[in-house]
């Protein structure tokens, strides 16, 4: 599913694409309004949903998972459907209790309605463009993790490990997707392929400066061993983009609509 309509986040008393920051959730409720059924749902949901997407997690400030990335591939969005449409039949039996949870149930009923239509029109698969789809998201997440200690760089460094994985399985969606008639616009195609070239580019590509870059707070370098390892997987996930770029201009550029 698309990573945008993933913003809708936390939507407990929050129906704006920009998610509830995480001190929402963990704050204590308003003394003059109990939570209610809708906001334990919502709750639930959200919870569900940072476990479906591990880069939302990142983007809202959750911790727990730094290293891992959404499963992008078809078995990963019929989870995530069938996530949504539990979370729906849950909120059919509800009723709202004031007008907080009137807004918060019109909210995700309509949008995670929409969801599960996107998902049934077959297009989800098919999610590429060339500034809100996956390619974009699997490398953005990175502008998001802190860099002060080795720590952090070690979530950097297992992230970026498991970039491979991460386009293998979008590249298994996008090949689902074509073999059913649902391809991009080639204009879009092209300008993917050639962000994921840049990405992907020995020496001055994103990742090759992540890896020769990486300082810890203050100037330090990294420790030897975290070193080497960020850039085995930084080097590995440079190859995969430019396997992304080699997959989009040779096998779905030929089947995308001018």
């Amino acid at each position: 599913m698309s990573e945008a309509r993933d913003r809708l986040g936390p939507v407990t008393q929050n129906t704006s694409d920009t998610p509830t920051a995480p001190a929402d959730r963990t704050s204590a409720p308003a003394a003059h309004r109990a939570p209610s059924m809708v906001d334990a749902a919502a709750e639930a949901y959200t919870d569900r949903l940072l476990e479906l997407n591990p880069s939302l997690a990142t983007e809202l400030g959750f911790p727990g998972h730094e290293t891992d990335y959404p499963d992008y591939s078809p078995a990963g969005h019929e989870a995530r459907v069938a996530m949504i449409r539990d979370t729906l039949t849950l909120l059919s039996g509800l009723e709202p209790g004031d007008e907080i949870d009137e807004v918060t149930l019109d909210a995700m009923r309509e949008r995670l309605g929409l969801e599960v239509e996107e998902y049934e029109s077959g297009w989800a698969l098919a999610d590429l463009n060339n500034i809100d789809s996956p390619p974009q998201h699997i490398r953005a997440v990175f502008d998001l993790m802190p860099t002060d200690t080795a720590e952090h760089w070690r979530h950097i460094s297992g992230r970026a490990a498991n970039v491979p994985g991460a386009i293998e399985s979008y590249i298994a969606s996008l090949t689902a997707a074509a073999a059913g008639g649902k391809v991009a616009a080639a204009r879009q195609v092209r300008a993917v392929v050639g962000q994921a070239r840049k990405y992907g580019e020995d020496g001055a590509g994103f990742f090759a400066k992540l890896a020769a870059e990486a300082k810890l707070d203050g100037g330090a370098a990294l420790p030897d061993d975290l070193a080497a390892a960020l850039g085995d997987a930084s080097s590995s996930a440079a190859y995969s983009y430019r396997r992304l770029a080699d997959f989009l201009e040779g096998q779905l550029l030929p089947q995308a609509p001018e």
